[in-house]
Formats: C-alpha cells, structure tokens, sequence
C-alpha cells in the first residue's frame, strides 16, 4: 500500500501533480466507499488513517456559476470486482448518497 510519504515524493518531483481522493457515503451500516483514481498509484492508498481503494473514477459537471441553476455533477466509477454493482443491488441504487471529492 502507498502512504503519504510517497505522496509527498511525488508531489516535491512534479509539484502540479495531485492526488484525487473520492468519498461516498452510502449509508449509516456501510459508511464511507473511498476511492483514489489511481492515476499515480496503483495500488491501495492510506490518507490520514482511511484506505482508498484504487479504481478508475472520472467526475464531471462541479462547476460554481451565477446563474442560479444548480450543477448536476456526475461520477463514474469502474465496477472493479463487482463492488458497485453490490451496492447499487443492496442500497436503493446510491440514490441520495453524498459524495466529496478532495484534491492534495
């Protein structure tokens, strides 16, 4: 597993290079489903003590505006071993489920 020690590696060889880290809650029983786009890394990620799971996950559509229509962002994420495909069976299709994605 990758921890930040090599996360701060990286960073100090390409500093505009940086870590996507995703979180989804899915409910008070599961917790958090956290993943890292393994574009640096392909293996299992330790972040201040959370383990992201390496998966592909592309995130479009956050944007601010003035306008006042509200953004309807959307993620896609790889379905690595079934794992999404679990919860969408057993969690109501993540209908409602919140999602943060952070950037170091």
């Amino acid at each position: 597993m990758s921890d930040i020690s090599q996360i701060r590696d990286l960073l100090s060889l390409d500093p505009d290079t940086y870590m996507e880290l995703f979180e989804v809650y899915i409910d008070a029983s599961v917790g958090f489903l956290r993943l890292h786009a393994g574009k640096n890394f392909n293996a299992n990620l330790i972040y201040e003590g959370n383990e992201y799971l390496a998966c592909p996950v592309q995130f479009a559509g956050a944007e601010t505006n003035s306008s006042g229509a509200l953004p309807r962002p959307t993620i896609v994420i790889a379905n690595i071993n079934g794992l999404v495909s679990n919860y969408i069976k057993n969690k109501n299709d993540l209908n409602n489920c919140t999602y943060e994605e952070r950037r170091y």
